[in-house]
């Protein structure tokens, strides 16, 4: 179940990188129209292999299997550089950008250029929702399945013993079937309890880089991306 997740979720995830390059080809097309490609790749370099720095951050979060001991570290390092990275070139980036005469192109690029970090936030808080859905479903299963395997092991048991002994059969069925119930809901009450913590680590995680995603700079304002005009109170 947990392979079936990991494996879907990779799925879903790979969407959002195909769709962020699209974006990405955009405005690198856009830039090389509008004369200012050179000048953008001297600033931002390739440290990422071609894709967005948001982008980046969500592979190394998801491209290996999640521990929650490294968690903290993994995830702090993935939005740290996100904002030293933009925060070192983002002033000198808006610049060019803002040189362009044509309002129009500016608002293209800068929209283009916004998507990758509202793809992240939007794929993080969808890994939300079905963390969210999937926690509810746990503890669901949590309170009902445990006792209806118990009372299921005892009632065979009876029967068994019944059917193999008669009544006495039936009488140590019913020492025997409550132990064995006990026994097999102690157990499947532990493995769900593993099962409910680790879902809400998830739950936990997730709702903390989402938080992180949106707090992480951006290239430019909601405002400015309507627009295409520098924000009077932006640099």
């Amino acid at each position: 179940m947990q392979g079936h997740d990991e494996e879907a979720r990779s799925t879903r995830l790979y969407k959002i990188e195909k769709k962020s390059a699209q974006y990405q080809e955009t405005y690198r097309h856009l830039e090389n129209e509008l004369g200012i490609a050179a000048a953008i790749a001297a600033l931002e370099g390739d440290n990422y292999n071609g894709i967005a720095i948001e982008v980046a951050a969500l592979r190394e979060l998801f491209a290996g299997k999640r521990k929650a001991e490294d968690l903290r570290a993994k995830q702090h390092k993935s939005y740290d550089y996100i904002t030293t990275r933009i925060g070192k070139v983002r002033k000198a980036l808006r610049q060019q950008y803002f040189s362009i005469s044509d309002v129009e192109q500016r608002k293209k690029l800068i929209m283009a250029r916004r998507m990758p970090r509202r793809l992240v936030c939007e794929a993080l808080q969808n890994e939300l929702n079905v963390a969210r859905h999937t926690l509810q479903t746990v503890k669901h299963t949590a309170h009902a399945k445990p006792w209806l395997i118990g009372a299921t092991a005892s009632v065979v048991a009876v029967l068994l013993g019944g059917s193999l002994a008669g009544l006495y059969g039936a009488l140590a069925g019913v020492v025997g079937g409550f132990f064995l119930g006990k026994w097999l809901v102690d157990n499947s009450h532990k493995r769900i309890m593993r099962q409910t913590t680790a879902v809400q680590w998830d739950v936990d995680s997730l709702s903390n880089l989402l938080l992180a995603c949106r707090r992480a700079p951006e290239w430019f304002s909601e405002s400015e991306e309507h627009s295409g005009e520098r924000d009077l109170y932006e640099v």
